[in-house]
């Protein structure tokens, strides 16, 4: 079941361009890298990687006027298991919120826009987090941060 009626846009900033092609094992550039690999199939599960970060740290950083968008039908047809990445969405951005009103079809884009926001403080923080690291492998970098996530 899909969790979306209606194809809308979930936006995250140009900034972190650079980021989420390091992610998808490519140069920051965007030009293939030697020996990486990506993390993720495609941007859909990065959002939701960076939404999670940012709301395990508690960041919230609203997409400047420059945005990368990816479109809620990515989330829909895509999965995590069983279940389709847009119920995903929806879970975190409920999570952070509280609140079963935002469930509602007329509050998809409020929905939206706080998904928005965390993935934007995930980024944040994965940004500050490689560059306080930036004498290690981004790869190593990911194992130790999901590898410590999973212990705790």
């Amino acid at each position: 079941m899909q969790y979306f009626e209606k194809k809308l846009n979930v936006r995250w900033s140009k900034k972190y361009e650079g980021l989420v092609n390091i992610l998808n094992g490519l140069e920051a550039n965007g030009e293939k890298k030697e020996d990486s690999y990506g993390w993720f199939d495609n941007n859909a599960y990065i959002l939701i990687f960076a939404a999670t970060l940012g709301l395990e740290k508690g960041q919230r950083e609203k997409p400047q006027s420059l945005n990368n968008t990816v479109d809620t039908d990515i989330f829909n047809g895509h999965k995590f298991q069983l279940q389709d990445l847009s119920a995903y969405l929806a879970l975190i951005a409920y999570y952070e919120k509280s609140d079963v009103e935002i469930f509602k079809i007329e509050n998809d884009s409020e929905l939206i826009h706080n998904f928005e926001e965390l993935v934007g403080g995930g980024f944040k923080f994965l940004s500050a987090y490689f560059k306080s690291n930036a004498d290690q492998d981004v790869n190593a970098l990911l194992t130790k941060l999901l590898t410590d996530k999973l212990s705790t």
